[in-house]
């Protein structure tokens, strides 16, 4: 997804960009791995905490200034999906 170069996302979590605070903070709710990846409900549960996160109701997870959410899913063979979520100001 061009967040960094290839072999580069070990660093990225180990300097915390990903992480609540971070340049690029991924997953402030967990992610997929938090709810067992049970399929089709982990990619709406996705949506569901950045849309929370673009209204600032997401609590002590809340990412500052949020006002763009991605939400990228992919599996069970060639399935692939993206979402860009925007607050409107």
């Amino acid at each position: 997804m061009g967040f960094c170069g290839e072999g580069e996302g070990d660093r990225l979590v180990e300097e915390g960009a990903t992480s609540i605070g971070g340049r690029i903070p991924f997953s402030p709710d967990g992610g997929l791995t938090a709810r067992g990846h049970p399929g089709g409900p982990t990619g709406l549960a996705q949506v569901w905490d950045a849309t929370v996160q673009l209204r600032g109701e997401a609590g002590k997870r809340q990412v500052e200034g949020a006002k763009n959410g991605m939400v990228h899913m992919m599996g069970a063979g060639s399935i692939c999906v993206m979402h860009m979520l925007q607050r409107e100001d």
